[in-house]
């Protein structure tokens, strides 16, 4: 019996231990965009893939700025026709609207310094001259 209570002890302990060890989320909800804190700047990493119309990154969550898209964030969007992001951006990563097959329009300002590979495949109705301003 004395074994018993120990395995169980053991188990309760360690279940207690796990529990406690796992940081906190770090993925935080500002209206449809989820987003990660980086230290003092904020990272959109996701956005439904339902929705549609027009989208404008906010240049401020928290008060912190937004400065990067995350590699895949708008993948699969299928139903955005325009996308507004602020100066605030720097960096937009891989695949970040790969498949916005209805977005017709992207504002991307000189701010943006790293766009990276397929950012924009798949989205056919997007003029290339409107991919990258100069």
């Amino acid at each position: 019996m004395k074994t018993h209570f120990s395995r169980s002890k053991a188990f309760w302990l360690s279940l207690i231990l796990m529990c406690f060890s796992v940081g906190p989320l770090s993925a935080e909800q500002f209206g449809l965009f989820t987003y990660r804190v980086d230290g003092g700047t904020i990272t959109i990493i996701a956005y439904p893939t339902s929705a549609v119309g027009d989208v404008e990154i906010p240049s401020k969550i928290e008060g912190k700025p937004v400065t990067d898209i995350s590699d895949s964030t708008f993948s699969g969007c299928s139903s955005l026709t325009s996308i507004t992001i602020p100066s605030s951006v720097t960096s937009i990563g891989k695949f970040a609207f790969h498949g916005c097959n209805s977005l017709t329009s992207a504002t991307i300002p000189d701010s943006v310094t790293t766009i990276g590979s397929g950012t924009f495949n798949s989205c056919r109705r997007l003029p290339l001259n409107t991919r990258k301003p100069s």
